[in-house]
């Protein structure tokens, strides 16, 4: 971020890129970089929610929807193991932002 102090936007891909931006900027004394992060971690949402990083947002994964997909796809192997798969298998994500952080629990297991 020093070598570019005019920069507009990080993004991040896990889970702790949030958190060290924001107080990176704060040392900084810059308040308007857009941050978006991945994960919905605790330490991320938990920025968003007290204000410090309500213009940032957070790509939200549930390890509950990683392991139902999982087991799924594991239940559907095991009854026909012949079944060919997808290479790639999309898990639903969910945009959190100022406006629904507090809605976001990644760790609500009750399906």
């Amino acid at each position: 971020m020093t070598a570019h102090p005019n920069a507009k936007a990080v993004l991040g891909y896990c889970g702790f890129v949030l958190p060290g931006a924001i107080a990176a900027f704060q040392s900084m004394g810059i308040e308007d970089v857009i941050c978006v992060d991945v994960d919905g971690l605790p330490a991320e949402t938990d920025l968003i929610k007290s204000g410090e990083a309500a213009h940032c947002a957070v790509v939200g994964q549930s390890p509950v929807d990683f392991g139902e997909t999982a087991a799924n796809i594991f239940l559907e192997y095991l009854e026909d193991p012949s079944t060919t798969f997808e290479p790639i298998t999309l898990v639903p994500t969910t945009l959190i932002t100022k406006d629904n952080v507090d809605e976001w629990d990644a760790y609500d297991y009750s399906l």
